[in-house]
């Protein structure tokens, strides 16, 4: 699989982030925990603008969860993953989505993709705070999808959504790591006002009066499940 960046010198910066997080992830492959895949890099066209690696097998957890509930073992992996991509590339992953995460449920893995977008906020100073960043991205990227005029299938995939949010935080716990329900709730907003602001004067106005109400009611939600700092 191709990655190309639409304009090579204005994505540098990105494409050179996430060149690095591959080669980083790449080198302590062996040592994942069952269950976590990072694709392979393969080649790194810098002045084309071209990552090619490996193709991720499976389906988003977006669109998987419109349509089921969440894997047994999704949220383990999921979990270890963050966990690993904290630790080797040293911050937090950015653009932890549901479109971002590949479930191959033949193999049981969760793939991990688009590592290197620009950051929406600030990297925390406290690595303490990584994984709850992450978490945050995730929460605001549902809220956001789940606030559109809504239809059934995105209120049951955001209820999914939610639940396993919740579950990986119990991994995580499980593993000894803090979920700072603060700074979740904190970067989700962020992530929402970021993608509530990318259109035009209508779908403005729908995600800062109706459509931030319903965030509020999934980004409380999830927060419930998840519980205090």
């Amino acid at each position: 699989m191709v990655k190309r960046f639409f304009d090579p010198v204005a994505n540098r910066g990105r494409a050179d982030r996430e060149a690095r997080a591959l080669r980083l992830l790449n080198r302590t492959s062996p040592g994942l925990c069952a269950g976590v895949r990072f694709p392979r890099l393969e080649d790194y066209r810098r002045d084309a603008g071209e990552i090619e690696m490996e193709r991720a097998r499976g389906e988003t957890l977006a669109k998987s969860l419109l349509h089921a509930d969440v894997p047994d073992r999704a949220p383990r992996a999921i979990a270890n993953g963050l966990v690993h991509y904290s630790d080797v590339v040293g911050e937090a992953y950015h653009d932890f989505a549901p479109v971002n995460v590949i479930w191959d449920g033949v193999r049981q893995e969760a793939w991990f993709i688009d590592l290197a977008s620009e950051h929406i906020v600030e990297e925390p100073t406290d690595e303490a705070l990584r994984i709850s960043h992450s978490l945050g991205y995730y929460l605001g990227a549902v809220a956001y999808e789940a606030s559109r005029p809504a239809a059934a299938a995105q209120i049951r995939g955001a209820r999914r959504q939610i639940r396993l949010i919740s579950a990986v935080s119990r991994e995580l716990r499980a593993l000894g790591i803090q979920v700072f329900g603060s700074h979740v709730r904190k970067t989700a907003w962020a992530q929402f006002h970021d993608a509530a602001d990318s259109g035009g004067i209508a779908r403005r106005l729908w995600y800062w009066t109706a459509g931030r109400l319903l965030a509020h009611f999934w980004i409380r939600a999830c927060l419930r499940e998840i519980g205090p700092d």
